[in-house]
């Protein structure tokens, strides 16, 4: 366990930390530079809330292929050269907060479905720079999913270096919830989604992280 760390804030990346981007489907380029071709207009795959990896495996299924390797490495790449180019932009009074929640103390941590090569690309082109506003990745807080089958893959590597009530799950999803479920720790909602909190770990709700609503969030820490 991770002894002096008093609060680790996990936060998912897309609609929480970053807009969300409706621009391109890269992966669907991925699937296009790997196998020469479009991926057919009537394979319809749905990526909401899975990892990664586990839309690749979708995406190879169509050509019968089992190139992981080759998937994740083209769209790594196409993923580093796209956002290079086209940033994220953050939820509002994101920066204002990750330099609050470092000044308070606590460690910015992160718990996504993205490889870690997508999740670095995206935070650092949207200005969240590991140096001035994220820690987690120094401080081996950064657990990212992204080669895996499932989001909550992670969970033993998680308590296997944080105890719960170290550990803060910022999320927008039912998903994201059921990973602080599952860790036994607090949540906090991003956003208006239909959220079920029968176990009433939910610590407070907010649209984006302004006024008001960041004085609320540093208030828990």
């Amino acid at each position: 366990m991770s002894a002096g760390i008093e609060r680790v804030i996990l936060w998912d990346i897309d609609k929480t930390l970053l807009q969300s981007d409706k621009r391109v489907n890269l992966f669907d380029n991925a699937f296009e530079s790997l196998f020469g071709h479009p991926k057919p207009e009537e394979a319809r795959i749905d990526k909401s809330g899975k990892v990664d990896g586990q839309i690749a495996r979708e995406y190879l299924a169509i050509e019968n292929s089992d190139d992981f390797r080759g998937y994740m490495d083209a769209l790594n790449r196409i993923s580093v050269d796209y956002y290079t180019a086209n940033p994220l932009a953050c939820v509002p009074g994101i920066p204002e907060i990750l330099k609050a929640t470092r000044a308070a103390g606590a460690v910015n941590g992160l718990y996504t479905g993205n490889t870690r090569e997508r999740a670095q690309v995206k935070l650092t082109t949207a200005g969240i720079a590991p140096k001035d506003y994220f820690d987690g990745f120094e401080r081996g807080a950064a657990f990212c999913q992204g080669y895996t089958f499932n989001r909550l893959d992670g969970v033993k590597d998680v308590r296997d270096r944080f105890t719960p009530d170290q550990l803060l799950v910022v999320g927008d999803t039912q998903r994201d919830h059921d990973l602080a479920l599952a860790l036994g720790c607090a949540f906090w909602q991003v956003g208006s989604s239909e959220i079920r909190d029968d176990d009433a770990i939910c610590v407070g709700k907010s649209d984006d992280f302004e006024g008001e609503f960041a004085q609320r969030f540093l208030a828990i820490l």
